[in-house]
C-alpha cells in the first residue's frame, strides 16, 4: 500500500484587513455623504437669509486656533508612533505578519 498525503485545497481569499478597510471607508463615505446632503438641503430650503443670523458669532481666530492644535497633536501623536513601527519592521520581515506576540521584544 502506499500512503498517500492529502493537503487541503488552496482558498485564495481576500486580505480579511483590507476588506475591513473597504468596508470601513464606504461607511465613512455614506456617513459624510449624507451630512453633507442635509447641510445643502437644509440650506437651500431656509434661504440665505436664516444663514446670515448667526455670522457675528463666528470666531474665525478661535476656531482657526483649535483646528491648528488638532492637527498638531496628530502629527505628535503619528511622530511619536513611527519609531514603534520601525523598530517591529525585523519581526513583519522575517515572520511576514505579527505571529504570538513576538513584535518589539527584540528577539527575531
Amino acid at each position: 500500500m502506499s500512503s498517500t498525503v492529502l493537503t487541503p485545497p488552496r482558498v485564495n481569499r481576500p486580505n480579511v484587513v483590507a476588506v475591513g478597510t473597504i468596508v470601513w471607508l464606504a461607511s465613512e463615505l455614506m456617513f459624510f455623504a449624507a451630512l453633507f446632503a442635509m447641510y445643502f438641503t437644509t440650506r437651500a430650503v431656509q434661504g440665505p437669509e436664516k444663514w446670515a443670523e448667526g455670522v457675528e458669532f463666528l470666531n474665525i481666530p478661535f476656531s482657526a486656533l483649535n483646528t491648528t492644535v488638532l492637527v498638531l497633536s496628530s502629527v505628535t501623536c503619528q511622530l511619536a508612533y513611527l519609531p514603534q513601527n520601525v523598530s517591529k519592521m525585523h519581526v513583519l520581515a522575517r515572520y511576514g505578519s505579527y505571529q504570538n506576540g513576538e513584535c518589539g521584544n527584540g528577539s527575531p
